[in-house]
């Protein structure tokens, strides 16, 4: 071994030496020292002494959304797929027409009327005087010829001959709502303002066009006191739903006629826009069946149910008389049969436990709506409302949503009750009536009314008949 490591020393210093000794005899060391100091000296003063590279600078923030760009393509393509969806939403906005705040007024004369039924309570008074300060014709349903003089004596000067009160009987439905049809009928013939002198019926062309139908009678607020639906007499729960259910629907069912045949006698072709039937309900009521609520749960659930029989119904019948006629009268533009008025039907859940706030609306308040100035109102609860109902009946024909909810005037009372709304309809009814329970016990804690109330109710529903009490002749001869 030390001889092959010997052989390959003396290979390798012959290749050096062969190397060295190929261009020359090798150079003496001091001479290559000197020829060495001899070529640097031209140099001293001109190359600078070696230091480290500077580092790269950092890259630009161009470089920097390149890279990531390439590093996350399908992350980049849906964002701008989605930024591409936002602005086309945000440009088609703003191109839409701009949606109108007060009715449409032609050479100083309103045309635009709308129906409120319940103008005498205390949301329909709210609302008569709220819509009247709009530029509409405001024909408000009252139960008597009272609240009729009552609620015209209130109407603003601005506003005055330009709000017609109808009386609507909820105690004799049957003519009540014949002469109630009628009496609408010719109040849209008739000349507003109705104080002015001359005739009194409009000109050829000049009639009214009605919006909407706006149902205040079926709401329903809370009682004052905790009212339970067993201590209810058949007699109050029979008036509790006639009031606000059976005449409600029933009327609009009458009007239906009349507002789908309206376009016929529309001055302009662009005012043939769809008529809204809106109704206001109890919202708490609707969503979960409070106890110590009297009937106002049954009538809540009672409407919605009732207006989207009806919604559906008169949409069977539109579809049915666009299509039950032969195509060549369509094509051509033309058809035998006279053309109906399209409807739409929304209602508007209203967060509201007392009607007291909407009689604190003064008319002087409801003319503030409209103005250029719009101060701080008090209070805003009903603001809203009576807002959120003239959005939708100027809303121009647009798509609605079949329910709208109005609720505190917090953006976080917002998000709450919705999430509470979305929570509701997935929780089973078990753990729902456990925790309604639970916070009517807390409420019972709280307030001794409440408490007293509940405990004479259960007593008086578990007691038994006095037949069948113990000791009771009748009782004992039947053992």
């Amino acid at each position: 071994m030390w001889q092959d490591v010997a052989e390959a020393v003396r290979v390798g210093a012959d290749r050096v030496s062969g190397s060295l000794n190929e261009y020359g005899p090798p150079m003496e060391l001091p001479a290559f020292a000197s020829a060495w100091k001899e070529r640097a000296g031209k140099y001293i003063g001109k190359v600078h002494n070696w230091a480290d590279p500077p580092p790269p600078p950092p890259p630009s923030l161009g470089e920097q959304a390149g890279t990531w760009l390439v590093r996350h393509r399908t992350l980049a393509a849906y964002a701008l797929g989605g930024a591409v969806v936002v602005g086309l939403g945000i440009a088609l906005h703003r191109a839409r027409p701009q949606v109108p705040t007060s009715g449409t007024v032609v050479e100083g004369r309103r045309t635009q009327a709308v129906i409120v039924l319940g103008g005498d309570s205390p949301l329909g008074r709210a609302l008569t005087l709220s819509l009247a300060a709009r530029d509409l014709i405001v024909l408000p349903s009252v139960s008597n010829d009272q609240a009729k003089r009552a609620l015209e004596f209130e109407v603003p000067p601005p506003s005055k001959g330009y709000v017609k009160a109808l009386v609507l009987d909820a105690n004799d439905p049957t003519s009540a709502e014949d002469k109630f049809v009628h009496a609408v009928h010719a109040a849209l013939c008739m000349r507003y303002p109705i104080t002015t002198a001359g005739d009194p019926y409009a000109r050829p062309g000049e009639n009214v066009q009605v919006i909407g139908v706006v149902n205040a009678l079926s709401f329903a607020p809370d009682a004052d006191v905790p009212d339970a639906l067993a201590r209810s007499t058949p007699a109050r729960l029979e008036e509790a739903l006639r009031t606000h259910v059976v005449t409600p629907l029933s009327t609009i069912n009458r009007l239906l006629a009349l507002l789908t045949a309206l376009p016929n006698r529309v001055q302009r072709p662009e005012e043939q826009t769809p008529a809204l039937i809106l109704s206001l309900i109890s919202l708490p009521d609707v969503q979960v069946a409070q106890p110590l609520h009297g009937a106002a749960p049954i009538i809540a659930q009672s409407v919605r149910a009732g207006i989207s029989t009806l919604r559906r119904e008169s949409d069977q019948q539109y579809l049915a008389q666009r299509t039950n006629h032969p195509l060549a009268w369509t094509w051509l533009g033309t058809s035998r049969q006279t053309q109906q008025r399209p409807l739409r039907w929304t209602l508007v859940e209203v967060d509201a436990t007392r009607s007291a706030p909407f009689s604190q609306v003064q008319p002087s308040d409801s003319r503030e709506l409209v103005g250029p100035k719009r101060a701080p109102p008090a209070p805003k609860k009903p603001r809203d409302i009576l807002d959120k109902v003239a959005q939708l009946l100027f809303s121009r024909g647009t798509p609605l949503w079949p329910t709208y909810r109005v609720r505190g005037t917090s953006r976080l009372g917002h998000a709450l009750g919705y999430l509470w709304a979305s929570i509701l309809a997935v929780l089973p009814t078990s753990i729902l009536d456990v925790l309604v329970a639970t916070n009517l016990r807390f409420a019972a804690r709280s307030t001794g009314t409440i408490h007293d109330h509940l405990h004479r109710v259960v007593t008086d529903a578990t007691a038994p008949p006095p037949s069948l009490r113990p000791g009771n002749g009748a009782a004992s001869g039947h053992t």
